[in-house]
């Protein structure tokens, strides 16, 4: 609609009149936060008032000035009320034909830009000053910055000076002056204030004077002066730091137990291995104006492009990864560094309800991937799981057949699988966090430019419409040109372009091996890397045997270095920790999938000990694969009943094979050349716990020891749910499970350790009613071809003998 020039003036004194009053509430509301802020430095305020007037009073009233952004919103009704005709655009174009000259400036004034948005910095540049004794300070843009001076991370500079950043903690410190010169711009974010500077003043360890303290969660405690360049002393709980020679923390809720010594370290060790410090960056979508729809599939999930978006980025806490302590200390921030971004963004979106009515199917007929899901559920909901020696000690107790209170509940949970709804829900997180990760991935290589450019965030609750949103979005105000790139390649290929790049997911994902980042060479490797491989090895095949998961990085280096007496003596030989890293990196990290698939790296959103929680191979490909049906025109919906008929195809490691055993409730009928006599054991633990009633069809075969000492195991333990009988005058090929008369599995992989654990084999999983029906028939057949394995007793003797 064409507005005529008086309308546009009284449409722009009121817009003026309203930012007026808008910016006269802000201002007063930043006077007072500024007083309060010198009452309490000048001392004339105690901390708990203080933290109280902020908590209650300045940072609730900023959230309600900022809640719908009004002066974002003003200033577009203004701008875009210029726009008051297209001829402009048509001038532009008559003019380039005609190649006259322009004054293209005017043109885009005249269209609604300001010289101001044309010519003003993607992000904020900051000064850091007194870093290197130079004159100049080094400028860094506001983004690089939460990386390269994240607050508590020791910085060499010239002549072996070091600085620091400190800001204030939440739990309370000791640090005096301010850590900025001026401040750009401010805002709150559940009571933290996050500022953008001009100007950042970190601390020169060299000029202090005091000893300063910082108090994180936990009753985790750091202490700073001039002499942390020395060395820093430390207690192995991860209570302290501090680089005085004793622990003085006698309120310490450890200190009956320790008296200052048990847990505290001799000798000094140097400020950088006990504390590397990693931020965890808050990326949140404040607001963003109704999206359009570039493609839409089904009413399941569609993409969109949106204009206008504010996110804020800041760092909410750090992580101390140290591996001298038993715990990852964290200290959470009162006041810290971040910025605010109006930008354009492109979308996906995901009908909520169709998510989890989808993974809540997936977890009712996949049991390895209920099993993965359930394991990480239990272990997040039960521990902190930055509490690395609590989450090993769980995993060793499983490892040891230890039972314990949390060890009885979690078994008990995978023998009987519940899909509640706060399973579902966190499914859904980390299949959410997980397909971030890819998309982010997938675009910034289609528009070849740099991780930076393009930040993600994703929706942990449904959007007010009901969707699921998985937010990409340009770092950088008012954005760099990539979402309408983007844009245009959806709009010209739709469902073909959308295909390809979930194809591209697909086949990067699944060519990626499970259980192997990179191999480590042992031939000339010494007798305890030898044995330290063979611990490792054997933790998973107990694991994956008992319970169709493997244990996770950084808990099995702990549990190598702590918990198992064969190696905790091993690990900090020379010859050995330099093989350590590499041993290590055979583990998959992302726990069900590995690294090359998820792409984990350092500017994850999520903390360090939280990330192998929150990614998912398995779910990533499950809904990838209904995806591609969706676009096959085979698409069906996870509510009926033709969903759970499906067959699930797997190649590569069967190691989630034993897995469907395990959940089994009534019955398992078996056909298996060879049989390990680790499995053996698992199976009849498995029939004595659960009363489940097991029929196995196996070979007679003596030459095979494993399979030999299998067969041994069957006849010893003579479980009464057991029956076990060989086939004596042909050779049996068969490989085929059926569980409670309902789920099929056929494939190439034997129940023996190789089969399950290091062969590529492959197999097929089918819940389909009449083909259930006609496999139990033809085991039948097959069992009564056999023989009793206590008819053959008398020759496992003479083997025996």
């Amino acid at each position: 609609m064409e507005l005529s020039d008086e309308q546009i003036k009284r449409l722009e004194a009121k817009v003026r009149r309203s930012k007026v009053a808008q910016e006269e509430a802000a201002k007063s509301l930043e006077d007072l936060d500024r007083k309060i802020a010198g009452l309490f430095a000048n001392k004339e305020m105690s901390h708990k008032e203080y933290s109280k007037l902020i908590t209650e009073v300045i940072a609730p009233s900023h959230q309600v000035i900022s809640k719908d952004d009004l002066s974002l919103q003003l200033d577009n009704i203004a701008r875009f009320a210029r726009v008051r005709r297209a001829a402009p655009l048509f001038a532009i174009d008559e003019t380039l034909r005609s190649r006259e000259w322009i004054d293209l400036l005017v043109v885009l004034s005249y269209l609604g830009f300001s010289l101001n948005t044309l010519f003003e910095k993607p992000l904020p540049s900051v000064d850091i000053t007194g870093t290197r004794g130079e004159e100049q300070p080094i400028s860094k843009s506001v983004d690089n910055l939460l990386y390269t001076y994240t607050p508590f991370k020791l910085r060499g500079a010239r002549r072996e000076d070091y600085t620091m950043l400190l800001l204030p903690s939440i739990r309370g410190d000791s640090i005096v002056g301010m850590w900025f010169s001026n401040e750009a711009n401010y805002f709150y974010e559940n009571g933290v204030k996050v500022i953008t500077p001009d100007e950042v003043r970190p601390t020169r360890i060299s000029e202090m004077r005091d000893l300063v303290y910082v108090n994180g969660e936990q009753y985790f405690r750091l202490e700073i002066d001039r002499r942390i360049r020395d060395g820093v002393y430390y207690c192995r709980m991860g209570q302290y730091i501090s680089p005085l020679r004793n622990c003085s923390r006698h309120k310490c809720w450890l200190w009956s137990a320790c008296d200052g010594n048990r847990f505290w370290s001799k000798t000094p060790r140097s400020f950088y291995s006990i504390a590397k410090v990693s931020p965890n960056i808050e990326v949140r979508v404040d607001n963003y104006e109704k999206p359009e729809v570039l493609t839409q599939f089904e009413n399941i999930f569609e993409f969109e492009k949106i204009d206008e978006l504010l996110a804020k980025i800041y760092i909410s806490s750090v992580t101390f990864m140290s591996h001298y302590m038993h715990r990852n200390p964290l200290i959470k921030l009162r006041e810290t560094i971040g910025y605010r971004v109006n930008t354009r963004s492109i979308a996906l979106a995901i009908n909520a309800l169709w998510l989890k009515d989808f993974v809540k199917a997936l977890l009712l007929r996949d049991s390895a991937l209920y099993t993965w899901v359930y394991t990480k559920h239990f272990v997040w909901s039960t521990f902190d799981v930055n509490d690395v020696r609590r989450v090993s000690g769980f995993f060793w107790n499983l490892i040891t057949s230890k039972k314990d209170e949390k060890t009885n509940k979690f078994i008990k949970g995978l023998q009987s699988p519940n899909v509640t709804e706060d399973l579902v829900n966190f499914a859904c997180r980390i299949l959410l966090h997980t397909l971030s990760h890819v998309m982010h991935e997938e675009i910034v290589g289609a528009l070849q430019t740099v991780p930076d450019n393009i930040m993600y965030a994703y929706s942990q609750n449904p959007e007010t419409d009901g969707k699921f949103r998985i937010f990409l979005f340009e770092n950088a105000e008012r954005g760099l040109g990539l979402t309408e790139s983007f844009a245009s390649r959806i709009q010209s290929g739709k469902e073909k372009f959308i295909m390809n790049m979930i194809n591209k997911i697909i086949e990067r994902t699944r060519s990626c091996n499970m259980g192997i980042v990179s191999s480590v060479s042992i031939e000339e490797a010494s007798k305890d890397v030898k044995t330290i491989l063979d611990r490792l090895d054997s933790y998973n095949r107990v694991l994956n045997t008992s319970f169709g998961i493997s244990v996770p990085v950084e808990v099995a280096r702990y549990i190598l270095a702590r918990e198992d007496a064969a190696t905790s003596n091993l690990i900090d030989k020379e010859d050995v920790s330099a093989f350590l890293d590499d041993i290590l990196s055979t583990l998959p990290l992302c726990w069900d999938g590995c690294y090359q698939c998820v792409r984990l790296e350092t500017d994850c959103h999520e903390p360090p000990y939280e990330q192998m929680f929150l990614v998912s191979k398995l779910l990533l490909i499950a809904l990838l694969n209904e995806w591609q049906r969706i676009f096959t025109k085979r698409a069906i919906t996870p509510s009926q009943t033709a969903a759970w008929e499906r067959p699930v195809i797997k190649i590569g490691e069967a190691r989630n094979l034993f897995n469907y055993i395990t959940n089994a409730t009534k019955s398992v009928s078996l056909t298996s050349p060879w049989i390990s006599e680790q499995v053996a054991r698992a199976i009849c633990d498995l029939a004595e716990k659960k009363k489940i009633k097991f029929q196995i069809l196996t070979s007679l075969d003596m030459n095979v020891e494993t399979h030999k000492n299998a067969l041994k195991v069957f006849a010893k333990r003579k479980v009464p749910e057991i029956q076990v009988r060989v086939i004596k005058d042909k050779l049996l090929h068969a490989k085929m499970v059926l569980i409670d008369e309902s789920l099929l599995i056929i494939g190439s992989a034997n129940l023996t350790l190789s089969g399950l654990h290091e062969n590529i084999e492959s197999y097929v999983v089918l819940t389909n009613a009449d083909i259930a029906t006609e496999s139990l028939t033809r085991f039948e057949e097959l069992w009564n071809m056999a023989v009793s394995l206590e008819n053959v007793n008398s020759k496992i003797a003479e083997e025996e003998e």
